[in-house]
């Protein structure tokens, strides 16, 4: 288990890697004289030593709750030398060293693991006692509010979702502690900001496995009798099978905007989910092009409707088929259908008239 850390001897040639919007710091402190920097040094590099050491130490075995009590303690010591010294750097690696700890407190005692059970069950709604309780939610009070007051259910959720024992000892030992890196927002990249992200992996998950239920079931209705399919509770089940996958990646796209992730790692979640939209675009189109019952609707009738799978002519009646596949879909199929429409209608045209 190795983490990324700025392990530094001197201490100070790190200075310029430190993050630049840490919390922001007193403006009237002076920077470290260098008698200030010969002291943080010598008091305060053995501590980083230690840590280093135990990092490497136990880089690639399993870790005991001892073990990690152990590092964890080492991590909290370094800050605390660096706040003994009241001038700029050492105030500057004081913050840095705290963010750090968090993350590799959060890390050995296999808490991230943990917190993305607990998002999953609290998300799918399969809790017993979360009632009122928002453990989703970015704003800092409310979230502090909501693991205060919700102690029993996450200890609960935990427990059954069976989070490492290291992390069922954290959460029984520090609970006080795991609601104040749950809570608190600092400038800059933290923890906090990775933990209110992670929020949106049980949202991931759910569009995917809607996307796989949507492709079985499409199967399955092929065994089904024209009869079954063109029956008013069939429809209706259709046009909800057919906007679920639509619907959350709506919601995937709204919770990272909402999130910390990068600009990059948003559009590219916007750009998978117009992809997403398009396939079911398609597989949409295609039960239009197979099924006897799409010539039940009007517009089908009025252009003498016959062989949807020859009938090229009536593919290309964009408001016609739109019709069709609301009906037959429900209107998550609205979701970027003009874009979509038009890149059937260009590689229908590209394929000299073949059918997707």
């Amino acid at each position: 288990m190795r983490l990324s850390i700025c392990w530094v001897i001197p201490l100070f040639t790190c200075f310029n890697y430190i993050e630049s919007k840490s919390t922001k710091l007193n403006s009237s402190l002076n920077v470290c004289t260098q008698s200030e920097k010969a002291e943080i040094n010598a008091k305060c590099t053995p501590y980083v030593n230690n840590l280093m050491n135990l990092t490497n130490e136990y880089s690639n075995i399993q870790v005991t709750s001892e073990i990690a009590k152990n590092i964890n303690t080492t991590c909290n010591k370094i800050p605390t030398c660096f706040g003994q010294f009241n001038c700029t750097e050492a105030q500057k690696n004081k913050e840095t060293y705290e963010r750090k700890c968090e993350k590799i407190e959060f890390t050995y005692y296999e808490m991230m693991d943990c917190v993305s059970k607990i998002y999953a069950l609290y998300y799918r709604g399969d809790y017993f006692c979360s009632f009122g309780i928002n453990f989703l939610t970015k704003d800092p009070d409310s979230r502090r509010k909501s693991y205060v007051s919700g102690e029993e259910c996450v200890k609960g959720i935990a427990l059954r979702t069976k989070c490492d024992k290291k992390a069922l000892e954290y959460l029984d030992s520090y609970y006080e502690r795991f609601v104040d890196i749950m809570s608190t927002k600092h400038h800059g990249h933290s923890l906090f900001h990775e933990l209110v992200s992670k929020r949106c992996d049980p949202v991931k998950d759910k569009m995917n496995e809607e996307i796989i239920v949507l492709k079985s079931e499409m199967k399955s209705s092929i065994e089904l009798t024209t009869h079954e399919k063109t029956t008013e509770a069939w429809r209706t089940f259709e046009k909800k099978r057919w906007s679920k996958p639509t619907s959350v990646c709506d919601e995937l796209k709204t919770c990272m905007k909402s999130s910390y992730f990068s600009e990059d790692r948003t559009n590219e979640t916007v750009e998978l989910c117009n992809v997403m939209y398009e396939d079911v675009f398609n597989l949409c189109l295609n039960e239009v092009r197979t099924r006897e019952d799409a010539k039940t609707f009007p517009c089908f009738i009025d252009e003498k409707f016959h062989d949807p799978q020859n009938n090229t002519e009536l593919l290309k009646n964009k408001e016609c088929i739109q019709y069709v596949m609301t009906g037959m879909c429900g209107d998550g199929i609205l979701t970027n259908f003009d874009i979509n429409w038009d890149n059937y209608q260009k590689n229908t045209n590209s394929t000299e008239g073949n059918l997707i």
